[in-house]
């Protein structure tokens, strides 16, 4: 059994229909509205001259998490700052018990909890964030309620590092352990811990959402409005484990495509960790491999919102792909 990470780096161009692309971008706009009046409110990144932190880093805990389970973290990086008041390291609690009424809530509330952080703490200048699992697809909607197009910040502050772990960027509609039928995919959407986000790991169309509209994670991983703030990041990086990893194996990780029948089945994954392996650097040859695969960053593309180009005929077989080629060309 080999230890694995490796790292990666993350942007697009493309995305859904219009009724679809309004809905969307309405939810979105109404969660950066509360936002703005939080900072009016709470008058955040008012002149101060107390000394305080200066550096946010935010970790964000998975399905079902506590914002405990980043203690380690935590404490890790607040080790390697010594007795430095300069940096804050902030486990982000909002999710916790909420983490089944989707990526799209779960992320509001994220970026509503970073707004009071920083309006508690006027001194903060940068933001970091760093999130586990599901944590990642949170941290990626907040960015995007965050983000101010005219400031080119997060939140108020200049944006440094974006960093996730085994986050499910594609989703698992085709990263699973196991296969599961197309059937079953419906179902996620009702299992208990799951719900609206069970659906939305699946690809599934959100709740009330109009015909044809593209899933959530389609268009967070395709579309400027999302992926215009995370390229915002000096530095962006994706973990992920090589190999035998049971609830998000390599390909939804760090998405990574191959030309595989396969696909991306957890049991199978040794196809992609082989084909990410030999594109990337192997960093020790130790008894773990470590492998980092650097993505340039292509110019974004004009043009704004057009629809993933796809095969009408391919169904929804098109989906992943379209993610992973949006998400790389950010670098």
């Amino acid at each position: 059994d080999r230890g694995h990470n490796l790292k990666i780096r993350m942007e697009t161009q493309q995305t859904a229909p219009v009724a679809s692309r309004a809905r969307v971008e309405t939810n979105l706009q109404a969660h950066m509205d509360e936002i703005r009046a939080i900072r009016r409110g709470e008058g955040v990144n008012a002149p101060d001259d107390s000394s305080g932190p200066v550096n946010l880093l935010v970790l964000v805990h998975g399905l079902s998490g506590l914002a405990e389970d980043l203690q380690y973290l935590k404490k890790s990086f607040e080790a390697l700052c010594g007795d430095s008041t300069a940096n804050l390291v902030y486990l982000a609690a909002s999710n916790v018990g909420k983490t089944d009424d989707g990526v799209e809530n779960g992320g509001a509330r994220l970026a509503k909890e970073i707004t009071e952080v920083v309006a508690r703490n006027p001194t903060l200048r940068t933001i970091s964030l760093m999130g586990a699992s599901l944590g990642g697809n949170y941290m990626r909607y907040a960015i995007a309620v965050l983000w101010d197009e005219g400031r080119r910040d997060v939140a108020g502050l200049q944006p440094v590092s974006f960093v996730t772990i085994v986050t499910p960027h594609l989703g698992l509609r085709k990263y699973s352990y196991l296969p599961l039928p197309t059937a079953l995919h419906k179902v996620m959407g009702v299992l208990p811990g799951l719900g609206q986000t069970g659906s939305d790991l699946f690809l599934r169309p959100t709740k009330g959402a109009p015909k044809g509209e593209h899933p959530l994670l389609v268009q967070m991983a395709t579309r400027p409005c999302f992926l215009r703030p995370l390229r915002a990041f000096s530095h962006r990086r994706a973990y992920a484990n090589l190999e035998n990893d049971f609830m998000v194996p390599i390909g939804s990780g760090v998405f990574h495509r191959a030309d595989t029948a396969r696909s991306g089945w957890g049991l199978f994954t040794r196809d992609l960790s082989d084909d990410f392996a030999a594109r990337a650097t192997k960093l020790n040859t130790g008894n773990e491999v470590e492998c980092e695969l650097v993505v340039p960053a292509r110019p974004e593309p004009a043009g704004g919102d057009a629809p993933p180009p796809h095969d009408p005929q391919a169904g929804k077989d098109w989906m992943e792909g379209a993610m992973a080629e949006g998400l790389d060309s950010v670098g």
